[in-house]
C-alpha cells in the first residue's frame, strides 16, 4: 500500500484530471475561461492541460486504490479520442469555431 501522502498526491491528480474533463465538456465553462483569459488560446490551454495530468508513458500508476476501473476505463477511452483529436484542433479559428470543429465535438463528446 501506498503512503498516505502518495496517494494524497494520486487524490489530487485525480481531481486535476475530472476537472479538465468538465472543462472539456463545457462549452460555457470554456467561452467564460476565454472571455475571463483573452490572452491565452483556450482550446490549446485545455489540450495542454489533459497532457499536463496524464502520464502517458506511466499508465500503471493509476492505481485502483485511487481509482475505480470504471474511472480508469474512462480515462484512458478519453486519452484515446484525445490522441487522435488534439493535434487537429486548427489554431487559427476562435472558440467558437473551435466548439463548432468536428475534432472538438469529438472531444466534447468523449469528456
Amino acid at each position: 500500500m501506498k503512503p498516505a501522502r502518495d496517494i494524497e498526491v494520486e487524490r489530487n491528480i485525480k481531481q486535476g484530471l475530472i476537472d479538465v474533463l468538465k472543462l472539456f465538456s463545457s462549452e460555457k465553462d470554456q467561452l467564460e475561461y476565454q472571455k475571463n483569459v483573452p490572452y491565452v488560446y483556450i482550446p490549446d490551454e485545455i489540450i495542454n492541460q489533459w497532457q499536463d495530468w496524464v502520464d502517458h508513458d506511466r499508465k500503471d500508476r493509476y492505481r485502483l486504490d485511487v481509482y475505480s476501473q470504471e474511472e480508469l476505463d474512462a480515462i484512458w477511452e478519453f486519452d484515446s479520442v484525445w490522441d487522435r483529436e488534439a493535434n487537429r484542433v486548427d489554431s487559427n479559428l476562435t472558440m467558437e469555431e473551435v466548439q463548432r470543429s468536428d475534432s472538438w465535438r469529438r472531444l466534447i463528446n468523449a469528456a
